[in-house]
């Protein structure tokens, strides 16, 4: 690109989306979006039997609630407050066992201390290790008084 050097700060400055997304990310979700009958129907079913296999090992830890069940995202919360688990703890004690959950903190300063987000459009092995991990690292997050640092 040739262009004056304030341009070239101004242009670096301001993604083409709010994602950042590229654009050939962009046009092949515009693609898979003209076919999404062909697809669709089978994410919308693995990923409402992942968010059903979460609920009930939620259901079954006193103090863990899924404010919305069924989900209409790829993703559900996970409220732990009542628990008495931090979610930063709680992502720490995942992320020793390889998995990527999120601290609400991420999506919102003023709800984010007392919740977890769970992707549900990923596969079915992975929430199985996830549901069977729960109860444990719920009692390891219990365990950490101290402030956790995730990065």
């Amino acid at each position: 690109v040739v262009a004056d050097p304030d341009l070239i700060v101004r242009l670096a400055g301001s993604a083409p989306n709010n994602l950042g997304f590229s654009i050939l990310s962009q046009r092949a979700a515009l693609a898979g979006l003209k076919i999404k009958s062909e697809w669709f129907p089978g994410v919308l079913a693995q990923q409402r039997a992942n968010q059903k296999m979460i609920n009930d090992a939620v259901t079954g830890i006193p103090g863990l609630e899924m404010p919305v069940y069924p989900s209409n995202g790829n993703f559900i919360i996970i409220e732990c407050e009542k628990a008495g688990v931090k979610p930063e703890a709680l992502v720490a004690a995942f992320q020793e066992r390889k998995i990527m959950i999120r601290q609400g903190a991420y999506h919102t300063p003023t709800f984010g201390d007392r919740f977890i987000k769970v992707s549900t459009s990923v596969p079915s092995l992975w929430v199985e290790e996830f549901v069977a991990l729960l109860p444990a690292m719920v009692e390891r997050a219990r365990g950490r008084n101290e402030p956790v640092k995730l990065f």
